[in-house]
């Protein structure tokens, strides 16, 4: 609940897994905890943005255009970014989710795939 959502808890940094078991084969869902490098979809992707003052910003990517880029940084703050302002920025192609490959035991693994593969979307209270 530090980094996803469920239902009405936890942070919107990460993806929204309220509907997750919806959305991924429980094979997936394994990969995801083992190996979250190997698909972060665009719309989980983040950027590190450097201001031209050289401060340093890194959050979701939310949208990016010609004249901006706007994301949601660790403590959830929406954040937008004229490109006058901004000397350059980084699209991270790696997710920020840790493996959790030799953290969980086998059967860990298995009950976190369970859980989330039985989250539904109109199922959620």
């Amino acid at each position: 609940l530090n980094c996803h959502r469920i239902g009405d808890n936890g942070s919107r940094l990460g993806p929204n897994l309220s509907d997750i078991g919806d959305r991924r084969t429980p094979d997936r869902l394994q990969r995801s905890l083992v190996a979250p490098d190997e698909e972060v979809l665009p719309e989980n992707r983040f950027v590190s943005v450097l201001l031209k003052d050289s401060t340093a910003v890194r959050g979701r990517l939310l949208n990016h255009d010609a004249l901006s880029i706007q994301l949601i940084d660790p403590k959830e703050q929406l954040r937008s970014f004229q490109t006058a302002d901004i000397r350059g920025y980084t699209i991270l192609t790696k997710g920020l989710m840790p493996s959790f490959e030799n953290k969980l035991s086998a059967q860990q693994v298995a009950d976190v795939v369970a859980y989330l593969g039985s989250l539904k979307g109109a199922e959620q209270p």
